[in-house]
């Protein structure tokens, strides 16, 4: 496999990463403001733990949702440390946000941008060469 495929893959496997976190983090919002919404009408006092990047502290989180929020902790911690510093209500909707915008525009635009960069390099054809002739004007 060349480099520029394998750094396609990479790429899609973290945007893949980022869109199931995210959504996981959506189900498990609707779902708290659902029960928040119960406890209001009935009259019984609510609180939500969370943790450092906003997400809801449960003892029945599943092994497989800690992997992937720590892969994608990984991955946004850059784009998670600029939203607390921007955002004047850090909300976990404006980091967990914030964060799969700066992941999408790195991994996802950023390195499908440096694969096609390597292998228009690694083939010998540059900015102003004609692919078919192989003609660059100013050389002789």
């Amino acid at each position: 496999m060349k480099l520029p495929s394998l750094i396609r893959w990479i790429s899609a496997v973290a945007c893949a990463v980022f869109a199931l976190s995210f959504g996981v983090f959506v189900w498990d919002e609707l779902g708290a403001a659902s029960d928040g919404q119960k406890a209001k009408i009935s009259g019984t006092p609510t609180t939500i733990a969370r943790d450092a990047h906003g997400r809801m502290i449960s003892d029945g989180t599943a092994r497989w949702r800690l992997e992937l929020d720590r892969f994608n902790d990984a991955l946004t911690a850059p784009g998670e440390r600029v939203a607390h510093q921007v955002a004047t209500v850090p909300s976990p909707w404006t980091i967990r946000g914030f964060a799969l915008i700066f992941g999408v525009i790195i991994f996802g635009f950023g390195l499908r941008f440096g694969a096609n960069w390597l292998e228009r390099a690694g083939s010998g054809r540059g900015r102003h060469s004609d692919s078919v002739t192989g003609f660059t004007p100013g050389y002789r």
